[in-house]
């Protein structure tokens, strides 16, 4: 039977008998924590205690060299209008740096949109509206939750 974790309690997943740490666990954990895995990869981490894996992809994020900045990242107005008509290759540049992180970095990036969208929301509570038709209260709650 599932657990609703919204009624139940949450505990560290124990492998046993009647739920084997197998290969649905795995994509399940990968697509929840970074942008899934590749299928050929998956039998590497059938050999792993989950805690342990959780640990190693939490280590990788953390020691993951930062990505580089573009060439232009502190261009300012008139660097920009001095390039000329470049703004677009600047912009597929970001871009491309941007989706190959994310294809590459898993749980890092993921946790960056999760922050993002943190900071979003923060400054949406500072307007004196509240937009996507969200409660302010509702917002403010969920912050406090993410953040504390």
């Amino acid at each position: 039977m599932a657990v609703n974790c919204n009624e139940g309690t949450l505990g560290a997943y124990i492998p046993d008998q009647n739920n084997p740490w197998d290969i649905s666990k795995i994509l399940f954990l990968f697509r929840r924590i970074g942008f899934s895995i590749k299928y050929k990869e998956v039998k590497n981490y059938l050999n792993f205690n989950p805690s342990d894996l959780i640990d190693q992809i939490f280590e990788e994020a953390l020691n993951m060299p930062i990505s580089p900045d573009p060439g232009w990242a502190n261009f300012d107005n008139t660097d920009f209008t001095a390039s000329g008509k470049n703004r677009g290759a600047f912009f597929r540049d970001h871009q491309k740096i941007v989706f190959e992180d994310f294809l590459n970095n898993g749980l890092r990036e993921r946790l960056t949109l999760f922050l993002g969208g943190l900071r979003k929301a923060r400054a949406l509570l500072e307007k004196p509206y509240c937009s996507f038709g969200m409660p302010r209260k509702l917002l403010s709650i969920l912050l406090f939750r993410f953040t504390s």
